[in-house]
Order: C-alpha cells, then structure tokens, then sequence
C-alpha cells in the first residue's frame, strides 16, 4: 500500500521496508532484549525524564548522504504532524503527549518526556527517515504522497542492509545488498 515507512499499517508494506529501514533499536528475537541499531549507546537522566541518545557514526543513507541526528529529530516531526496518519504516532505518545528533541550534535540527540517512561526504548525501533529527502515534502503537505507503490525503487532511500531496487505492484519486490552497511559480522 505504500513504500513509505511512517504511513505503513499493513504487515505486505511492513514486510518489504523491515530491512530496507533501521530503528533506532531493535529487540532481540531470542532474548527479547533491546539492542543497539542506529542508536549505539543511550543514558537516561536521574528523574527519568531525558534520555541522550549517541548514534553511529558509520551510518550513511543509501544515496551516500550522513545518517544524523537531524535524521532522527525529522522522523519524530513527521510522525507528530497532525495531517500525517501513522500508527507510530501512539506508541510515541506518553499521555497523550509528544516526546520532545533536541538535537544535540550530528551524532547526539536528547528525547525529552512528560513522565518516566518504563517502555520507552521498546517504542523506539520503528524506521528512521532520511530529512534531506522528506523534509520538502512534510512542509508542503505532500508527505502522504511521498514514497507511494509508484515511487521508482532507488528513490527509496533508507540505511538498512538492502535497497529497493524492483517493485511490481501484486507480483514482485527485489533487493540489493547494501555494500558498505553499517553492520558488519565477524
């Protein structure tokens, strides 16, 4: 239904994007731990009311561009915006209220919350989006239409371990192997 990883309410659409995309975390299938992914390490304040978290800085998008902080601070942007319907929005919301960000440096950014939030790193493995590509588009109200089923694939631009590089509507989706991804096996 889409190619767009903030709009995605179906499991198809979620399917394809799962390693198109990164999070910031993810859970550990066998564990159920929450590790790091594009956010390397993170420190929570003696209130419970901010958490720092520290990205890597090995990252970079599909088209070559830096992953950032920026990156990070857009996405929560686009997921609070009130003409941009995403199921995101509610696993964000700590009652009822929006997460706050700062960003800190290019590689660092503070989510500031209403109240301590016991789940909250559990709530943060849904995909980062690239600012540099998107931000145009949510500041004119065209980000609902951005990334559809009709978007050519390397248009698609995210900083998981494979790129879209086919999409035939019903019928077929292929993947390349992102070259120089992030994470790397022994």
């Amino acid at each position: 239904k889409t190619l767009n990883p903030i709009l995605v309410t179906d499991a198809a659409s979620g399917d394809i994007l799962r390693d198109v995309f990164d999070g910031l975390v993810r859970q550990n299938p066998y564990t159920g731990a929450v590790e790091p992914m594009l956010a390397e390490r993170w420190q929570f304040s003696a209130d419970g009311l901010e958490v720092t978290l520290h990205l890597r800085r090995d990252v970079r998008w599909h088209d070559g561009k830096p992953f950032t902080a920026a990156d990070v601070a857009f996405t929560f942007e686009a997921i609070y915006h009130p003409r941009v319907p995403n199921s995101s929005k509610f696993v964000l919301l700590i009652d009822g209220q929006p997460i706050k960000t700062e960003v800190l440096d290019d590689h660092t950014i503070r989510l500031r919350l209403p109240r301590p939030f016991a789940p909250l790193l559990h709530s943060l493995g849904g995909a980062i989006v690239p600012r540099h590509l998107l931000a145009d588009a949510l500041a004119n109200d065209r980000f609902t239409q951005t990334w559809g089923i009709d978007t050519p694939p390397e248009k698609i631009v995210g900083t998981g371990p494979y790129e879209l590089t086919q999409y035939v509507q019903g019928q077929q989706v292929r993947f390349r192997r992102t070259d120089d991804y992030w994470m790397k096996d022994d």
